[in-house]
């Protein structure tokens, strides 16, 4: 179940699941590659640091994803798709969609 985020709420999302969340990069072989940062929310840009391989990845595959997982086990995930620019060992991204999303009921 998913429900959109409108991406000028997106702060206010971030806001309640917290600064940590988990960077997901994509490698040469196509498999997925996932960090853990602290991610903060200025004027619509994401920025995190990651280190030399995620910063690597984005730098050649720049569409990457950011998860929050849900605090309860059957709670929401915030998931933000995004366009990302490789500053040193800094990610910019910029937010292309936000989404709640969570199992769906058994």
């Amino acid at each position: 179940m998913s429900i959109a985020v409108a991406l000028d709420h997106l702060g206010d999302e971030m806001a309640r699941f917290g600064a940590s969340a988990f960077v997901l990069t994509t490698s040469d072989d196509g498999r997925p590659h996932i960090s853990h940062v602290v991610v903060t929310h200025d004027g619509g840009v994401l920025t995190c640091t990651v280190g030399r391989r995620s910063a690597e990845n984005a730098a050649t595959r720049a569409q990457i994803a950011v998860l929050w997982p849900p605090h309860e086990a059957d709670g929401f995930s915030l998931i933000v798709d995004a366009d990302a620019a490789v500053e040193g060992s800094q990610l910019r991204m910029t937010p292309t969609k936000a989404v709640l999303h969570r199992p769906v009921p058994q």
